[in-house]
Parts: C-alpha cells; structure tokens; sequence
C-alpha cells in the first residue's frame, strides 16, 4: 500500500477512536425526551401569572425559536418568542410572558428535539382566573418533510448495507471477487447512496425538528443549528467519509486493482458507527455497549444482506468450477452474521421496549415484530439456500435456481430495511408502554367494618388520568356511596396533593376524570369514602407512574 493510502488509513482510524471516545463516554440520555413539569402545572387553574412559562424534560433537548408558544383564547401568539434554556439547564425550557395577559384560558404548544434526534412534540393548557379549557392535539410537522426524511434514513441503510456487503464478501471469503467490475459497482452505488442520504438527512433535519416546510430545506440559520446537535455532526462526518470513499474509490486506481483499498474498509467502519451513535442505541441506557451491539448488529445485517447482493451479481455469469468453495465459505459467514443479528438484536429488544408485553401494544413493538417477521422468512429462505449450495457438481441450471432464490431474498430484505429505517423515527416502546392499573384494596372503617375497593387508572403515564372506584361490601354486595375524595401525593419527589372527586352512586361504581398528573413516579393515592352522613371510610395505594 503506498504512504498516501497508509496516512489516509491512519487518519480515519484517529477519527473513528476519537468519535468513539467522545461519544461514547458523554453522559446518558433518555432515548426520547419525556416531559416531566411544567409551570404552571398542566390542567390547572392559577391566580397569578408566572414571569414565564417553564417545561422540565427527562435529558436535555435542543430548542429553537417555535419549540415553546403561549396561545391565547383568540389564537393568537402572546409569548415574548425568547425560547431560552432558563440558568442554561438543557433539560428546562422556558420562554416569558406579559404580566398584563387578561384572564382566560391560555394553550402552551411546544416541540423540542430529543437526545437521539427525534422531535417531541405536545401541548397542556392553563387558565389564568378561569379554569383550564380543553387540551388540543399536539401540532404535526409538514408531511412532505417527514416523508422525505424517512426516504434519506432508508436509502442510508441501503448504502451502508451495499458497501459493507460488498468489502465483506472480498476480505472474507473470496478476495477474487474484487476483479469483478460488478462488485466494484456495488461498492460505488452504495458509497454514493449513502453520500446522497446523508446530505440529504442533513438539509431536511432542520424544517423537520422546527416542524416547518420543505421549502425551508436550504435555510442556513437551521442547517448551522443541525450542525450544533450531535446527530449533525455524526452526520455531517457521515457524509465527508462516504464522499471521500467514493472519490478513492471512482479516481484512484483500485478501481481496476486486484486488491480492496484498506482506507474504504476503515471508511465503511466508522459509518457504521455513526448510524448507532446519532440513533437510539447512542442515547439512554447503557449507552456505549448499546452503540457497540447496534454497530455489530448493522455490520452484520450488511455481511448478510449485501453479501446476498454480491451472491447475486456474480451468479449473473458464474463460474460454475468456483461455485462450491465461494458459496460455501459465503454459507458460513452469513450463518455468523445471523447469529451475530439475533443476539445483538435481543439485547436492543429488551432496552428499547423492557417487557413482552410492550410489543403488540406499542408501534415500536410491532414494528419490531414485523421485522422479526421478516428477518425469519429470510432465515428460511437462506437455509434452503444453503442446501442447495452444498450440493456437489453445481451446473447452470442448479446456479439458475440458486440465483433466483437468492433473488427472493434480497428482495425480502429491502423490506427489512424499510421496516428499520421506520424504526429509528419511533418513539422506543419503552418510553410509550401505557398499561391500565387496577388493583382491589380495603378501606377500612371505624372499628372493623370494611369495603371492598376495586380502583382503575386508566394510564400509568403522566398526563390526564382516569380513576374509576368500585365499591363492594365484604359478602360482594354493590355499595353506593354519597361522596370519594382523592388525595395524590408523591413524597420522593415532594409532589402534590392533587385532589379530585367522584360523583356520589348508588350502583357502588363511578369515575373521576381527567385527573391531572404531573410527572413520573410513585404516586401514593388515598381514598376518602362517604357512605353517608354518618359513616366514613380510608383506601389507600401506591402506584407507578412511568
């Protein structure tokens, strides 16, 4: 290898380390940010008018001038527009108001970009000497730009995954194949695709964090504030080396060389390292062995899938003497790589979802579920694949067959792709799993009477929450009541009270609504029963709040 290319590799190799370093030793995040507080506290009615408004996140967030709005009953924007970080915390966002704003009830409408990327988006209302009037949906971001930024995610994927097939297949199990013109192609297209993708994810992550137009894409104040995030300077190195590989690859002479450059195998390495590190797996917990297992996981969807890719282009004119021994070592190698993905692929499942039950009830979960679905189909088609391969005394008929099963096979992996570029712009199941709580305690009474007391909250997360209260004597009998007062404190945190009502009943069961609460945590929750005038009763409870 000449000195220039021995520099070349020597200096991605320091970059690769020391984004590695970098990254991977920075504090944890939340995969996406959660909304914790805010003041005034969502769904409430105040006397007085705070000198902002204020919203606490579980891991800092980037803002922009859009990311907090105060709306006044009219519809208008009443804010001072100085979205700021309040004492510079990254968690809390804030943004002042008029001390004149004349009583009503005002809609907060934020959007602030999460650790990994992704914007986060909602709204609360509060009334200002009136109470809180209804919440409104969250607003949603252009389309168009969603769109088109899903289309970068998935062709970065298909780029990766072309260039990591393509160099895997040469340096592991057959070095010849680099004299194929057609593998040398692979190896372009899937340089210049991810070059294209990641220039792209670059202009379009602006207007979709702001949740503006397409036609901002070229704005300069929001790709510069990209280029302050991470994820856009994961990106932007990204789209440098994939450039660099391509034009080594397209000018220099490896392109007619026998032998692979080592500078596109560390090139193709540390954009692999940059997917993990700008998507989930580089942000939450256990970071840096998640962005380990995440490289692993997308080096071994690239070996596998891409390799199938170089199967097939040099099943276009085979060489039937050769076949045996390539296909065989190949056989091998995709098996590893298989492996490689289940295990490195259930790791990612129990972080970013944490319980079964989370997968059919979340759209993570059964996304991920669909992607399973399909990485077992291909499972299936490669091991008939791999019988026919260790079939001795291949002829052109036998690589015919070969070439279109491996032809399915590809085909089905782009919808593998497809499903995980999805994937990275879902909120993780583990940060949206919203199961009801029902638990059955007794109240007791004075002296030893007590009550059966079956108590259903609709959602563990924080936010409006339902409580539905049944009552039931000892011997199962309906008990009505005339009056229950709840009480929720959360003491860790030195939260509450948060106080609601439920409506006397005569059936024993009734419910209380959109009860208002604020953040995470374990909520203590007392009960207050009147069955008359006369008679009295206590419930209490602890439960999680997610």
């Amino acid at each position: 290898m000449r000195a220039g290319s021995r520099t070349v590799a020597r200096v991605l190799t320091l970059v690769a380390g020391t984004v590695a370093v970098l990254t991977l030793t920075s504090t944890a995040a939340e995969a996406h940010a959660v909304l914790e507080a805010t003041n005034p506290q969502a769904g409430t009615e105040i006397e007085q008018l705070p000198a902002q408004i204020t919203l606490s996140f579980g891991e800092d967030v980037t803002i922009n001038d859009r990311s907090l709005q105060v709306v006044s009953p009219d519809g208008s924007r009443v804010d001072a527009r100085s979205v700021h970080h309040p004492a510079g915390i990254g968690s809390q966002v804030a943004v002042a108001i008029p001390a004149t704003l004349p009583q009503g009830s005002y809609t907060v409408v934020w959007r602030v970009v999460s650790a990994d990327s992704h914007p986060v988006a909602g709204t609360f209302t509060f009334g200002y000497g009136v109470p809180a009037g209804e919440s409104v949906p969250a607003p949603h971001g252009s389309r168009a730009v969603g769109l088109l930024d899903g289309t970068a995610r998935f062709l970065g994927y298909l780029g990766i995954v072309l260039v990591t097939g393509a160099l895997g297949f040469v340096a592991l199990v057959w070095p010849g194949a680099w004299q194929r013109r057609r593998v040398r192609v692979q190896a372009l297209a899937g340089l210049g695709t991810l070059s294209v993708s990641s220039v792209a994810l670059l202009l379009l992550s602006g207007p979709y964090d702001a949740g503006v137009a397409a036609g901002r894409v070229f704005d300069g104040r929001l790709l510069s504030a990209t280029l302050d995030t991470k994820f856009g300077r994961l990106v932007a190195l990204r789209a440098a080396i994939a450039l660099a590989g391509l034009v080594l690859l397209a000018t220099s002479r490896g392109v007619r060389s026998s032998r692979l450059r080592p500078d596109l195998v560390t090139i193709t390495l540390v954009a692999l390292l940059t997917f993990s590190l700008s998507e989930h797996a580089g942000t939450g917990r256990q970071a840096p062995l998640a962005a380990a297992a995440d490289t692993i996981h997308l080096a071994s969807v690239g070996l596998w899938v891409g390799g199938l890719v170089t199967v097939l282009l040099l099943l276009t004119r085979p060489d039937i003497h050769l076949l045996p021994d390539i296909l065989g070592r190949w056989s091998n190698l995709a098996l590893g790589a298989v492996v490689l993905i289940v295990v490195t692929g259930a790791y990612a499942s129990w972080r970013e979802l944490g319980t079964f039950p989370a997968f059919p009830d979340t759209p993570y979960g059964r996304l991920l579920l669909a992607k399973i679905g399909l990485l077992a189909l291909l499972v299936t088609l490669g091991a008939f694949g791999r019988r026919r391969i260790r079939r001795p005394s291949p002829d052109s008929s036998s690589a015919r067959t070969l070439r279109r099963s491996v032809g399915a096979e590809v085909a089905l992996s782009v919808g593998v792709l497809a499903v995980a570029a999805v994937l990275v712009d879902v909120q993780p199941g583990r940060d949206t799993y919203d199961p009801a709580h029902t638990v059955n305690v007794t109240a007791s009474g004075t002296g030893s009477e007590q009550l059966r007391t079956r108590i259903h909250v609709d959602t563990t997360r924080p936010g409006p929450t339902d409580y539905t209260i049944e009552l039931r004597t000892h011997d199962g009998r309906s008990q009505p009541f005339q009056e229950i007062n709840g009480l929720l404190t959360e003491p860790a945190k030195g939260l509450g009270p948060v106080r609601f009502s439920v409506p006397a009943s005569s059936s024993g069961i009734a419910s209380a609504e959109r009860v208002i609460i604020p953040t995470s945590g374990h909520w203590q929750l007392e009960l207050q029963i009147r069955t008359d005038a006369t008679t009295g009763f206590v419930a209490s409870t602890t439960y999680a709040v997610r």
